[in-house]
């Protein structure tokens, strides 16, 4: 999917994110027990915003979309203490992302995602 959208264009806006599309990747990232299909619905949300061009109006158009993501950000973190969203990224400073807890790949995952979608304005969105 991600590559046809690469070949839309500007038109890939109105094709990626409507509910047909986007549904079962929500419905994904909502299933807590398949850590790998939310991590496969992350990366391919993540890759569609990059093709598509299209950033932040996935949150506004998808209400359910930004709760979701955080709440997988959220897991991980807890798993690993205050630092983990940072870690996931940057792995232990060596270069080496520790794979001890399962929801790392996750967590990481997420981050990208968020990156790519962008960021809301705290004053023109109320969370």
């Amino acid at each position: 999917l991600s590559e046809c959208v690469a070949v839309l264009g500007p038109r890939a806006r109105t094709v990626v994110y409507r509910p047909r599309v986007l549904a079962p990747l929500l419905d994904a990232l909502a299933d807590r027990a398949s850590s790998k299909k939310r991590e496969l619905a992350l990366r391919v949300l993540g890759r569609l915003a990059a093709r598509a061009g299209c950033v932040v109006a996935p949150y506004l158009e998808h209400a359910p979309l930004l709760p979701r993501m955080l709440g997988v950000v959220g897991e991980a973190s807890a798993r690993g203490g205050a630092n983990r969203p940072l870690q996931l990224l940057l792995g232990d400073g060596e270069g080496r992302v520790p794979t001890t807890v399962g929801s790392w790949p996750l967590g990481r995952e997420a981050l990208r995602a968020l990156g790519l979608l962008g960021a809301l304005d705290p004053h023109a969105v109320a969370l």
